[in-house]
């Protein structure tokens, strides 16, 4: 039999031993137990059930009598007089230490023998262990074993420090380091290392130390970055029982010279989760780490909560805009005024508009980007207030996604309930899992895409479903054709997704071709998945709406961080259009050469989930602004609209 066994069976055995000897001994507490006598009256003594005799040795000194329903208390020495209401051991040991002396020292002597009496109980009491494992014998062994490393030694810094991570930073208890079987495995691998292994209050004021460092090494962090981005969340538990603000920080680590992701806190939030209440966890949160206000926070990145928009809203940043926008230009020269104007015009105009489209078609490539160029330079600037906080862009593409793909009327919506029960089926049975080593997946509510996910796995397992469900007659309500169509048409948006929710990396490059990619798909699916085409205007509906201010240079309130985000990466800006990479790399040029503020060095800060910005050390405001092309670029865009219009009506 091996030695586990052994120890198995030594145990039970002991633990068997225990039971028996602790009902023994509470049948003899129980046989021994004395009853106790009370009075009734003035002078009548009764003795009665009222509990077991009292076990202090002061009673010794003391009677217990009943008059008119109360207890009272009767000292039993000559010539006293004392009594007390009730059976209180404090009042009649009071009494004892200041009229009795002799009868007190007494009870001091009665009272030591009584505790090592209890503790000897006690330790019989307690369940026993072998001699070879007992705890006792082996930390009294482990000093023949080993001898613990000097407090002074690296050695046992090095151990102290990563025994501290152990239970510091993973879910592993105190209990299990205190436990036998792990100092066994340190004594195993190094005696004078289990030597050292600590009591658990020592273990605990370890973990409170190094924390406090931690906090005190990232503050530090934080302060020498200048700027970072917060991500804040929250999540709660089914019922609303708990809530919990989740803030994370994502900068560019000076030290190392890498990005660097670390989780803040994670908050109690108590009901109502009102913007208020936000606030003020966020700010208590960030206040531990020496940050009173919000100058130093770059980007908020959330998602789109009624509630955290609130919280929020306080907080604005500065950016460029141009002076003046293209929409006043179209003002100023509509295409309806000119196409009325242009339905009459005499021989005389007609001759100089074609002068004039002639002029621009002579113009050389070089002469249209250093007009181009110079109409930048000139370009009036200011700067305007925008929201601090910034939408996550995995959340929004998930919601659009739920919001259309599934409505009741959606083929993805239908084919998703006719899949789910067989994967059902499936969940209850192992013989897909002998065949082919994997399982069917089920739709997760709270990982995006997820029936991306189902197909996929339902896809590469085709044939192991096919063979199970024919030994099992089981009925397959759905045509695979559909499966892999539906797989095939999700796919742009998981990678999306699944992409720009990493930690690790920067993501916010990555926004606007993802999002180009993610609408041409859709538009190519328009032909090649026939049966999703209403699937598919609907996504670019949403799509333009959710997306316009970051994708659109033409919107009002256009947002061009994720834009230079993307011009800072080269490889990104082969995936731009021409004229996003115009616009990108006129923002950049402006974000640069910005005059109102000195720049050494530009830096790309990197985040999670989309949160990445452009900043400027030293600089607390980021270029944004509408593409405004010269003049003379625009009124050739003006004049070919109005000849296409007219050739239509034509």
């Amino acid at each position: 039999m091996s030695e586990m066994d052994d120890d198995f069976n030594r145990t039970i055995q002991d633990y068997d031993e225990d039971i028996e000897e602790g009902i023994d001994e509470n049948a003899d507490l129980n046989s021994s137990r004395p009853t106790s006598s009370m009075s009734t009256g003035s002078s009548k003594s009764v003795s009665g059930s009222r509990g077991p005799q009292k076990s202090h040795p002061v009673w010794a000194h003391f009677k217990q009598e009943m008059i008119e329903g109360k207890v009272w208390s009767f000292c039993c020495i000559s010539n006293c007089n004392y009594k007390t209401k009730g059976v209180i051991v404090t009042n009649v040991k009071n009494h004892l230490t200041s009229k009795h002396k002799k009868e007190a020292q007494e009870l001091v002597s009665e009272e030591a023998k009584r505790k090592e009496s209890n503790n000897s109980k006690c330790k019989s009491l307690k369940r026993k262990t072998d001699e070879e494992g007992s705890i006792d014998k082996f930390l009294s062994a482990k000093k023949s074993l080993g001898k613990a490393y000097s407090k002074s030694s690296e050695k046992y810094r090095n151990l102290k420090h990563k025994l501290t991570i152990i239970a510091a930073c993973t879910t592993i208890s105190q209990n299990a380091i205190q436990s036998l079987e792990f100092k066994r495995y340190i004594e195993e691998c190094d005696p004078n290392a289990a030597a050292c292994i600590p009591s658990r209050p020592t273990l605990t004021s370890w973990v409170i130390h190094f924390s406090s460092e931690l906090m005190q090494r990232l503050s530090e962090n934080l302060r020498a970055a200048e700027k970072f981005n917060v991500c804040i969340d929250i999540w709660s538990q089914r019922g609303l029982s708990h809530s919990y603000l989740g803030v994370t920080v994502h900068y560019f680590n000076k030290q190392s010279k890498k990005y660097d992701s670390v989780a803040l806190a994670c908050h109690s939030l108590e009901q109502p989760h009102t913007g208020k209440a936000i606030k003020y966890a966020l700010d208590d949160c960030l206040e531990k780490y020496g940050f009173r206000d919000s100058s130093n926070v770059f980007r908020y990145v959330t998602d789109k909560g009624a509630n955290v928009i609130s919280a929020l809203k306080p907080y604005k940043i500065l950016m460029a805009v141009p002076s003046q926008y293209l929409s006043d230009f179209d003002d100023e020269f509509p295409v309806d005024f000119v196409m009325e104007e242009s339905e009459d015009l005499d021989g005389e105009e007609s001759e100089q508009i074609t002068e004039l489209l002639d002029l621009d078609l002579e113009a050389s490539e070089e002469e249209e980007s250093q007009i181009e160029d110079d109409n930048e330079d000139n370009m009036d600037w200011m700067e305007e207030e925008f929201p601090k906080r910034l939408t996550c862009i995995d959340h929004e593409l998930d919601t659009m996604c739920h919001r259309v793909l599934d409505k009741t009327t959606s083929p993805i919506f239908k084919l998703k309930c006719r899949v789910l029960p067989l994967i059902n089926r499936f969940s209850k049975s192992e013989k897909l899992k002998y065949l082919a080593g994997k399982k069917l997946l089920k739709v997760a509510p709270t990982r995006w895409n997820s029936f991306f996910y189902v197909c996929n796995r339902l896809s590469k397992l085709k044939e192991a479903v096919i063979k199970v469900c024919l030994e099992r007659a089981w009925e397959i309500d759905f045509l695979w054709n559909d499966v892999e169509l539906c797989r095939d048409f999700l796919r742009p948006m998981a990678i999306a997704t699944t992409f720009l929710e990493g930690h690790k990396y920067s993501t916010s490059p990555s926004v606007v071709p993802f999002l180009l990619t993610i609408s041409e798909h859709l538009q190519d699916s328009e032909k090649k998945f026939g049966r999703f085409k209403n699937v598919c205007e609907n996504l670019l509906g949403e799509l333009k709406s959710r997306f316009s201010l970051i994708m659109d240079p033409y919107s009002r309130n256009f947002d061009s961080t994720f834009l230079i985000c993307t011009m800072l990466s080269p490889l990104k800006t082969t995936e731009l259009d021409d004229e996003l990479f115009s616009t990108g790399k006129q923002r950049l040029k402006m974000h640069l050469l910005s005059p109102s503020t000195s720049i050494t060095s530009i830096r790309e800060t990197l985040s999670s989930s989309t949160s990445t910005v452009t900043s400027t050390e030293g600089k607390t405001s980021v270029s944004d602004g509408l593409h405004t092309s010269n003049k003379r670029k625009n009124r050739k865009s003006l004049l070919n609209r109005h000849f296409v219009k007219k050739d239509a009506l034509l």
